[in-house]
């Protein structure tokens, strides 16, 4: 497999060749990627992870009655809102993922987070894993403050700029991948920028954060 180049990519993310590296190594990881984090300490730490984002989205509320899951991955959190009775669209850049979770959802599609601009809006937008592997987080940040409907939610999860967050970068090195990490003040403000405000923050693990944000009313 040839090396990817180290091109500069805009505003601290990912390199093209890089990004495209990440994608192809999840779509081949998709028939067994749910397995794998779901044993042993793994399984532990993932729980953490999936349960801090949960809270934040609360698929409970009677607002949330459509959801989009960008970079949707083994479906996890797309399976859990339509088990809460939501219409759910699911999205990927990893086809062996988007395929992983057609069957349980209302819409699922193979799309790019920073070229994806679907022609409606959602009541909660989750994007978990997808961030860390993108060429330019502003723009994707702002592609996906734009997907929440008016009084829409927008739950995010990122590695973060820490000692955890520097090990964890280190650890997708050895699987061949690189990441991009977040500062909190920093995503706050990338986010606050696009008219969204902070509506709850958790850190389940020493090297990543899930942040939710609120959009105005109509």
């Amino acid at each position: 497999m040839p090396r990817p180049n180290d091109a500069p990519a805009p505003r601290g993310g990912l390199p093209a060749s890089w990004k495209a590296l990440a994608i192809r190594h999840y779509h081949e990881r998709a028939v067994r990627y749910e397995e794998r984090v779901s044993r042993g300490l793994l399984a532990s730490l993932r729980w953490r992870e999936r349960e801090a984002v949960l809270r934040l989205a609360d698929l409970a509320s009677p607002a949330r009655r459509t959801v989009v899951d960008v970079g949707c991955g083994g479906g996890f959190f797309a399976r859990a809102a339509k088990r809460a009775g939501m219409w759910v669209h699911a999205v990927d850049a990893a086809a062996g993922m988007v395929e992983l979770v057609r069957p349980d959802v209302d819409l699922a599609e193979v799309a790019d987070l920073e070229t994806f601009d679907p022609p409606r809006r959602y009541d909660l937008v989750i994007c978990c894993g997808a961030l860390e592997f993108v060429a330019s987080p502003g723009e994707a940040v702002a592609r996906l403050c734009r997907l929440c409907a008016p009084g829409g939610r927008l739950v995010l999860q990122v590695p973060r700029e820490s000692a955890g967050g520097r090990c964890y970068r280190l650890q997708k090195r050895f699987e061949g991948l690189r990441t991009v990490l977040y500062r909190r003040d920093a995503l706050v403000a990338e986010v606050a920028a696009h008219g969204l405000a902070p509506a709850g923050e958790a850190f389940p693990l020493p090297y990543n954060m899930v942040v939710a944000f609120d959009a105005p009313g109509c």
